[in-house]
This record gives structure tokens, sequence and C-alpha cells, in this order.
């Protein structure tokens, strides 16, 4: 989101990815087309969201969740770094 993007055409490329399932165009100037929604489906049908909605205008189950920081992987030890095995069990 927040890219440069004039025309829906510079997302073509992205017809190759048949994993892509949510694309955020927010503060995109695309999104400033009337019918870019409907367009963006028909040129990714492996998309199941765009800007956090479904192509029936439902909202994504996580959309409304923030996440404030990446959660840490385990260690080889199963532990996180800076996290007592104690505050864990808490």
């Amino acid at each position: 989101s927040g890219n440069n993007l004039k025309d829906i055409s510079t997302l073509e490329p992205l017809k190759r990815l048949d994993c892509l399932k949510s694309l955020d165009l927010f503060g995109c100037e695309v999104t400033n087309r009337s019918d870019y929604r409907e367009t963006v489906f028909r040129l990714l049908p492996q998309l199941s969201y765009l800007d956090g909605y479904d192509r029936e205008d439902q909202e994504a189950p996580d959309s409304d969740v923030e996440v404030d920081s990446v959660e840490e992987a385990p260690d080889s030890d199963g532990e996180v770094d800076g996290v007592d095995k104690e505050e864990e069990d808490e």
C-alpha cells in the first residue's frame, strides 16, 4: 500500500502469483477509479481480499487486528529470547 500505482495494468505481473490471497492498495492512485475493486478482482482471480475486504465486501476475519510487534520464534531449546520459562507458564 502507498505505492505510486497509477494504472491497474501495473498489477498484471501479480497474475503469476498463484498464492497471492490478499492485497492492500490503500494510498495508491488506482483506488481513485470507481471500479478499481471489480477490475482488480477480475485481473487477479486468485485474490481473496482486497484492502481488507472480499469480493462481497465482507471484512477479512483478521483485518481489524493490529500487530504491535513481530512474535519471536523459539530457539533450539524451545524458548523465546528474553522470555523466562516461568513467565511463559503464567
